[in-house]
């Protein structure tokens, strides 16, 4: 995962944001489905830092389980309702698109 991360900090520097989330979602996966918490977490955040508005509910969704799994659950719950609501805005922009 080195190369992945080091790839990270690259275009985390160059405000690219689909590869930050793009590399992001692999890091985040990764270190999660090995049960590193803490790294998914670290990764996590910072996705959320480097994209702002552009961040995909994915990783609201990842912080939610972290936090929920940390038994932090007022913080999962704010990450949960990010998710929903980034769920919502692509249904609304997909059905006004077809109009």
């Amino acid at each position: 995962m080195t190369e992945y991360s080091e790839a990270f900090e690259h275009f985390t520097h160059a405000k690219n944001y689909k590869m930050v989330s793009d590399l992001g979602k692999s890091l985040v996966s990764y270190y999660y489905k090995n049960s590193f918490y803490r790294q998914a977490l670290f990764y996590c955040r910072k996705v959320v830092q480097v994209c702002g508005e552009e961040t995909d509910g994915w990783f609201y969704n990842e912080l939610g389980l972290i936090y929920q799994m940390f038994g932090k659950y007022e913080e999962a719950l704010v990450c949960y309702e990010k998710s929903l609501l980034d769920d919502r805005k692509k249904v609304t922009g997909a059905v006004k698109g077809r109009h």
